[in-house]
């Protein structure tokens, strides 16, 4: 059976991606060495999976829509501009995501679900964000790191109400991205 390459992630509303679209648009008018993200593939990702079988997405599917019926909708509130792994040395950037509990707490039943079927935990410490660019060199990136500090981007507030299974294809072009499950919330 083919491996699938596949996250598990948050959708993020259209609203808020057009503007992130005008965000990038705004960022993009520095020539710069950054592959900025396509607005209509932003995501919030809870946990990468790498390449697994169908038949684990199957079953961590089932096992995602018992634990998440525990989960009730909240708010999730993006805010603010941000790099990894400073603005000093940028490699990506970022819109960042408020502290929020109800958030940590869903994103720690994904990883235990996760972790419950077989799979190693994630050695990299849960922050919540939306990749907008990757840094690949450093041209004007002088120029582009005073402009994105310049930037405010105001809070703002969508409902997470499922959390998705997304399959990732890679292509020449860039990835593409399949919905394979929706699931959720306790509604």
């Amino acid at each position: 059976m083919p491996a699938l390459r596949s996250f598990i992630a948050l959708p993020v509303p259209a609203d808020l991606k057009s503007e992130i679209a005008a965000l990038i648009a705004d960022l993009q008018s520095i020539p710069s060495d950054v592959k900025w993200e396509d607005p209509e593939k932003l995501h919030l990702t809870l946990r990468f999976l790498g390449n697994v079988d169908l038949s684990f997405v199957e079953e961590l599917s089932q096992s995602l829509r018992g634990q998440l019926s525990y989960h009730f909708p909240f708010e999730i509130t993006y805010e603010g501009l941000g790099a990894f792994p400073t603005w000093a040395r940028p490699r990506v950037i970022w819109i960042g995501v408020r502290a929020d509990e109800s958030l940590s707490a869903l994103q720690r039943t994904v990883e235990e679900v996760v972790i419950g079927l077989g799979r190693e935990k994630e050695d990299r410490e849960f922050h919540a964000h939306l990749t907008i660019g990757r840094v690949k060199g450093f041209r004007h990136l002088d120029r582009l790191t005073a402009k994105a500090k310049s930037v405010t981007f105001e809070p703002v507030s969508t409902l997470c109400n499922n959390v998705l299974i997304v399959k990732s294809e890679l292509h020449p072009a860039g990835s593409r991205y399949t919905v394979i499950h929706s699931i959720p919330l306790n509604l």
